[in-house]
């Protein structure tokens, strides 16, 4: 399972075989991984470096030490990689195109999965979400009940790797949601954006995957106006330089 190291940093090293072998099946949830002197003597770096690798493993919510009892592999990642989209997003110079594109792929696979899977309970569920936000003001708690709204259709769709993406995307997503609010109240359309969410809903406690699909696409038909008011509430940092 593990191999001597070489040149490579023997701490990233290490934290790349540990990843590798749970990966590939051979350290299961909730496997204990050898001491920490074994560690050393199979892969041939000294302890510290095996701290090290350690301790970045436990940041990154994939092992945790027990009192007495070494280090377990254990899945705490969704928590250590809150954001981490949206540092992305920042970091490579994203656009809010490419974020409303990763909201309409997120949002439309989770749109079958809960029209074909969800409880009766669960769409009604919904509807409270739905109901929160049509009887919302001002606009800073209309928002709150959109991104609620959003963020529940997208966890009801029960696929755990939906969740990781919306939860590594919050921030931006939450943004998202907020610009598109203003954005909205900006045009005086709000009317007609609070018809949309209630007709996608409407298609959904119907289970007609057709039309939610029909009117989801029009909920993110965004102009290139909107677009660019987006873009200059997300940065308006570069509005002035």
């Amino acid at each position: 399972m593990f191999t001597a190291i070489e040149q490579e940093k023997n701490y990233q090293a290490i934290i790349n075989q540990i990843k590798t072998a749970i990966i590939q099946g051979e350290l299961p949830l909730g496997t204990q991984l050898p001491p920490e002197r074994e560690l050393v003597q199979m892969l041939g770096v000294s302890r510290s470096s095996i701290r090290e690798a350690l301790k970045a493993l436990e940041v990154q919510g994939i092992v945790e030490s027990r009192q007495g009892g070494g280090y377990f592999v254990v899945n705490h990642i969704l928590e250590s990689m809150n954001n981490s989209l949206s540092l992305f997003f920042m970091l490579q110079g994203c656009t809010v195109e490419d974020l409303i594109q990763l909201r309409m792929t997120l949002e439309f696979g989770a749109l079958r999965m809960v029209i074909q899977n969800s409880t009766d309970e669960e769409i009604a569920e919904l509807g409270e979400f739905l109901q929160r936000y049509v009887n919302s003001d001002p606009i800073e708690e209309r928002e709150k009940h959109d991104l609620d709204f959003h963020t529940e259709l997208v966890k009801m769709s029960h696929n755990p790797l939906f969740v990781y993406l919306l939860n590594a995307m919050m921030f931006m997503y939450e943004q998202n949601v907020n610009y598109s609010n203003q954005v909205v109240e900006d045009k005086d359309m709000m009317e007609e954006t609070i018809d949309i969410h209630v007709r996608l809903y409407d298609a959904i406690r119907a289970r007609d995957y057709t039309r939610a699909e029909r009117v989801l696409t029009e909920h993110f038909d965004f102009t290139k106006d909107d677009l660019d008011r987006q873009t200059v509430y997300f940065f308006p940092q570069e509005q002035t330089e």
